[in-house]
């Protein structure tokens, strides 16, 4: 005689998370959450996509760099961030610094970018440069940065091409 399968609690924070490559809006309730944004929906096609977790320890900074999915010139067209801060962390402290083309810009606990990867109307990339900064690439990736030195954050990210 068969026995019924064992079903393990489901133990995931709520929120925006990723899931099946898609970004789904979870309440912590349910193994399949709904789908928030897919990535058929995006007006350009996707041709390749990266998920990565990553740690940011106190007054650490991580750069961002996918050439292996970047276009030819290290361009991309969709990045996803989302930052879990600590329980008990204050609202107020719940950020971290990003700097792309020498700009330095502040997130809370989720960011989406986008953008296409070519003008319509001139070959001006203009999407995300994420190539490794080198002699031919100096502007690309994004660095990102835990200004705080209390705590640790863990970033999931999604690029897209």
């Amino acid at each position: 005689m068969a026995t019924q399968p064992i079903k393990c609690p489901y133990d995931l924070l709520e929120g925006f998370r990723f899931y099946n490559g898609n970004l789904v809006l979870d309440n912590g309730m349910t193994n399949n959450p709904p789908n928030y944004l897919l990535m058929k929906d995006l007006k350009t096609g996707i041709d390749n996509f990266s998920r990565s977790r990553i740690t940011l320890k106190p007054g650490a900074c991580f750069l961002l760099s996918q050439t292996d999915i970047g276009n030819n010139q290290g361009y991309v067209s969709f990045i996803a961030v989302k930052a879990v801060y600590p329980d008990l962390t204050v609202e107020s402290k719940k950020y971290i610094n990003w700097t792309y083309l020498n700009n330095t810009n502040y997130m809370g606990e989720l960011m989406v970018l986008t953008g296409p990867m070519l003008s319509s109307v001139s070959s001006t990339p203009e999407g995300w440069n994420l190539s490794k900064p080198n002699v031919v690439f100096n502007n690309g990736g994004m660095v990102f940065c835990n200004p705080s030195a209390d705590f640790t954050v863990k970033l999931e990210i999604l690029v897209c091409r």
